[in-house]
């Protein structure tokens, strides 16, 4: 993070997508404090998936994506706590592990209808929060020594 400062990254983001790495995490608070952050719904789906039996997971599977393509925050947390509901007594650690970092999983409802990066196209549900700031993957890289300009 701090190299993103070095570069000339002088507006801090107002949202963060990221796994559950604790360092990223670390760092864009200490480079980036008022950044919001949001937990990535793929690594957060394989997790709590992990958890339950192979039977039972093409269900919650298909339970978690009615949450994070609810169409606003308050379908989203219906759902969630639908999921909860719904698994907790057989499969407690799936629902405890959904429920770790519930804010952190609905940030992104936050921003929906705002436009996203360099681009005039604004967030929707229909964006998987990891598809939000696809622009920034697809900025040109900088020429490498070994790399024609």
């Amino acid at each position: 993070m701090a190299d993103l400062k070095a570069r000339g990254l002088a507006v801090p983001p107002e949202l963060a997508i990221g796994d559950g790495a604790l360092g990223f995490w670390k760092a864009l608070e200490e480079e980036f404090g008022a950044t919001r952050q949001q937990r990535c719904w793929v690594h957060k789906a394989m997790n709590v998936l992990n958890t339950l039996p192979k039977s039972v997971q093409p269900k919650a599977k298909a339970d978690l994506k009615e949450i994070w393509m609810a169409e606003s925050r308050k379908d989203a947390e219906k759902a969630f706590d639908r999921f909860r509901a719904k698994y907790e007594a057989e499969y407690d650690k799936a629902a405890a592990c959904l429920a770790k970092g519930r804010e952190a999983l609905l940030a992104f409802y936050d921003f929906l209808g705002q436009s996203i990066g360099n681009t005039s196209a604004p967030a929707t549900r229909s964006r998987a929060p990891s598809q939000l700031f696809a622009t920034a993957r697809r900025a040109p890289k900088a020429a490498s020594p070994t790399t024609p300009a």
